[in-house]
């Protein structure tokens, strides 16, 4: 059998930077009857010129703006969270890793927070801590079907590809036409010489995409060793 061509591994995002205005945290601080305080409407001021220059890929002035929300107001997780991702961009993964490390001191069970320091870790080429980010992501947020997938993408990596395969699967239970997820796991299916579930996997992300060129051109390879998986 021809050897089939693995295209590149991706972790998947699915959150991002918080958006302005729309976490209720941004808005819980010292109120009087007339509305927020000041130090609140300047510490939002501060937050909502980041997320415009972390939109606009200004990574130091989000920054610098991040920084300022966090001097007046460095009780706020999402703060943290926010800088960090900014600081992850700029490929300073200690500095990223210290404020989402704080972030999740603040609020321990922030979801958001350990789904991309797992993401941050991966990029660090630390497999056992995104891992375990992704896994507290999860017991966190059970229906997140992105990080049972980049949970499973970490373990396609370091050959794990039985629980590579069982993360993806979970991943489709809960998106039932996760089309990354049936292409990974087809992957991970090839590698342990299960072609005909790979195949199954490759038609399906086709019906959900049927300009996937990753699953093309790994059928057209399947095809060529004789084999015809069933539609």
């Amino acid at each position: 059998m021809k050897r089939l061509i693995l295209t590149a591994l991706l972790l998947f995002a699915g959150l991002g930077i918080l958006a302005a205005q729309t976490d209720a945290e941004a808005y819980t601080g010292p109120e009087s009857q007339s509305g927020p305080s000041v130090q609140v409407v300047a510490m939002n001021d501060f937050y909502e010129r980041g997320n415009f220059y972390y939109s606009q890929g200004l990574w130091d002035r989000a920054i610098e703006e991040f920084t300022g929300a966090i001097n007046l107001s460095p009780q706020y997780a999402f703060l943290y969270l926010n800088r960090g991702l900014a600081y992850a961009a700029t490929k300073d993964y200690a500095l990223a890793d210290a404020d989402l490390s704080q972030a999740i001191r603040l609020s321990p069970n922030y979801a958001d927070a350990y789904f991309n320091r797992g993401m941050l870790y991966y990029d660090m080429g630390d497999y056992d801590r995104a891992i375990g980010d992704f896994t507290d992501t999860i017991r966190i947020n059970p229906d997140s079907g992105e990080a049972y997938m980049n949970r499973g993408i970490v373990r396609y990596v370091r050959g794990d590809y039985a629980r590579a395969e069982a993360d993806f699967s979970q991943a489709i239970q809960i998106r039932a036409n996760y089309a990354e997820a049936y292409y990974y796991r087809g992957l991970a299916r090839a590698l342990q010489k299960n072609t005909v579930g790979a195949g199954t996997d490759w038609f399906m992300v086709l019906r959900i995409n049927p300009a996937h060129s990753g699953a093309l051109r790994n059928l057209n390879l399947l095809r060529q060793t004789g084999y015809q998986p069933v539609p």
